[in-house]
């Protein structure tokens, strides 16, 4: 085996399930000495950091999100509470380890800048960032983000 091969195969096998994790999951460790994340409510709001796009988790189901398929249903509304019925990109990504989620979120316009998100797939237990970004040229800084933790 090479070099490259022996230092990198572990930490692809870590993340992937198929061997002994890098580092201790929520799973492990809990989501209740975790900081920094969400605390779920149906109704909950997030406004992106430019502060010109508001999202609002209507709901999701399992209610709070856990591991495996979730739906959420979506609301996001410009600065002047205006309706966003655009395209929207929903991105679940985990901080910690470094990556997504293999199965792409479907998206479903509602209508009134409502969104059913279906299915969100949190497949492994730990911090889950779900990013909303309003259109395709929309930057980090008019894409809320819901952060979760999942337990494992």
């Amino acid at each position: 085996m090479s070099r490259i091969a022996s230092v990198l195969l572990p930490s692809l096998l870590a993340c992937s399930g198929g061997g002994p994790p890098a580092m201790p999951d929520a799973g492990d460790v809990g989501c209740k000495s975790r900081s920094g994340a969400d605390v779920y409510a149906a109704g909950m709001s997030k406004r992106s950091s430019s502060g010109r796009v508001m999202a609002v988790l209507l709901s999701a189901d399992p209610a709070p999100p856990e591991r495996g398929n979730n739906a959420w249903s979506v609301k996001l509304t410009g600065a002047r509470g205006e309706a966003l019925d655009g395209e929207l990109a929903v991105t679940p990504y985990m901080p910690e380890h470094g990556h997504g989620t293999s199965v792409a979120p479907g998206v479903e316009r509602q209508g009134d800048g409502s969104w059913k998100v279906s299915p969100l797939y949190l497949f492994m237990p730990g911090i889950w960032e779900v990013t909303l970004a309003p259109s395709a040229d929309a930057g980090a800084a008019d894409s809320p983000v819901f952060s979760f933790c999942i337990d494992g």
